[in-house]
Parts: structure tokens; C-alpha cells; sequence
């Protein structure tokens, strides 16, 4: 590769942060005893990484996990239960998180390798490459659980709405073939595979300045973003009402 290379790793913590060469950096999840679901911490360590990465030279963001799994979607602590107002802002940080990586002014790629549950599954979903280990398994049981249907709009912008519907009404598990077959993956690569991708994607990106790609971006996307925040809040209303009702009918 023509470009500097670099390999300085940046952050430790819930989010380990690497620069592999000039303009490109790795996000992995650190977290491999939760099969890194997210906590507060790593969601807002997440934010925080993206958001820079709008404002420095990063061009391609890779996001992975550490261990087995990429993320088994949010972090449920045993000893709490969270009220509704933690769900609303869960989900409204999540919710940001999904919309950086979606309207990105870089390209985004997620490495997935064992579970992508839940939010972890949307992250994965809003990115522009989707690279599916053998390991991989998507579900997004989030609706059924909360009736909250965070990237669902995107989702199915890439599987279509038909499908996406029946995924997630049903709560479908999607083995690394399925995934790969209704786009969900937009490629299926083992490691070094993955590496020769990225390494194509740095020469690539060497001769496309950031406003291009988020031009690219404009010219491609629908164009609903904007509905999903509200969409989002609506979720979560009408979920903890029925929640609320629930237990005063006990």
C-alpha cells in the first residue's frame, strides 16, 4: 500500500482504538466477557470515536469485536433494572450512533464474527461494507422485546421491506449463508481476506476527498433519516405505557 502505515494503538477501555494506516482506523469492542454488549461506557465511547472522526482525516472506519462475538446488543446488568427513562436514553444515544455511521463523510465497514444481536446487529447493518466471518449470526430481537425499532428503517433498506418485516416480526436468526444471500453481508471473508479488502479500500481512498463520499452518500440514500429520531421516541412511548398499564393492572 502506498499509504503511511502506521500501528499506534490509540484506546483501550471499552473501545480499543487503532490507526492501521493514514486515514485508517479500527474501532474494536472491547468487552469479550459480555460478548461485548453495550454498556454505557462503550456506547458513548462509540460516540465519541465517530464524532471525531468526522472533524480528523479518517476516510475508513473498521469496526470489530473483540473475542468470539462482534456485540450481543445491549448490556443488561443483573443487579438493576433499568427504568424507563434509561431505555429512553439508551436509545436515543443509540439512535445517534446509528445515524454518525449511516450519514458518515467516510466509508464504514463492520467485521463481524459470531453475534450481532440487537443494537449490535443494527450497527453492523448501517455500515457500508458488512464483512461476515463463518462465525457470523444476526438477530434483531429488540422489537418484540421493547417494541422499539431503532435501525429497522435501514435495515431494510438493504434486504428490502418484505423481508425485513418477516425478520423482524419473527424474531429470525440469520446464519452467515442467510445473511449473505438477502445482502445483509456484502461480503463473506475469512481474515485475510479481510485484510486484502481493507488494503484495496486504503489505495482506493487515497484519490477521494470527504465531501465525496458524503456526496455519494446524498445521491444514494432515500432520504428519511431525519423521521427516526421522532420514530424512535414514539417506540418507546408507546412501550412504556403499555408497561406502566401492565403493572397497574397487577
Amino acid at each position: 500500500m502506498a499509504t503511511e502505515q502506521q500501528d499506534s494503538s490509540k484506546t483501550t477501555g471499552p473501545v480499543a482504538v487503532q490507526d492501521i494506516a493514514t486515514g485508517i482506523r479500527t474501532l474494536r469492542l472491547n468487552m469479550p466477557g459480555q460478548a461485548n454488549a453495550l454498556s454505557p461506557e462503550m456506547i458513548a465511547a462509540l460516540l465519541r470515536e465517530v464524532s471525531l472522526a468526522y472533524t480528523d482525516e479518517t476516510k475508513l472506519l473498521v469496526l470489530s469485536g473483540e473475542g468470539k462475538n462482534f456485540c450481543a446488543g445491549l448490556f443488561r446488568d443483573p443487579k438493576s433494572e433499568p427504568d424507563a427513562g434509561d431505555h429512553v436514553t439508551t436509545a436515543v444515544s443509540i439512535e445517534s450512533l446509528l445515524q454518525l455511521l449511516w450519514n458518515a463523510p467516510f466509508v464504514t465497514m463492520a467485521v463481524v464474527g459470531g453475534a450481532a444481536v440487537g443494537a449490535g446487529a443494527e450497527i453492523a447493518a448501517v455500515c457500508d461494507y458488512r464483512v461476515i466471518g463463518e462465525t457470523a449470526k444476526f438477530a434483531f430481537p429488540g422489537y418484540r422485546l421493547l417494541g422499539v425499532s431503532l435501525g429497522t428503517r435501514r435495515f431494510a433498506e438493504i434486504v428490502g421491506p418484505e423481508k425485513a418485516f418477516d425478520i423482524v416480526i419473527n424474531n429470525r436468526r440469520l446464519d452467515r449463508d442467510t445473511a449473505k444471500s438477502i445482502g445483509l453481508g456484502t461480503h463473506a471473508l475469512d481474515q485475510s481476506e479481510t485484510d486484502a479488502l481493507i488494503a484495496e479500500l486504503t489505495e482506493s481512498l487515497q484519490h477521494i476527498e470527504k465531501p465525496s463520499i458524503a456526496h455519494l452518500r446524498d445521491a444514494l440514500r432515500s432520504g428519511n433519516g431525519e423521521r427516526d429520531l421522532s420514530r424512535v421516541a414514539a417506540s418507546i412511548g408507546t412501550a412504556t405505557r403499555e408497561s406502566r398499564n401492565a403493572q397497574k393492572g397487577n
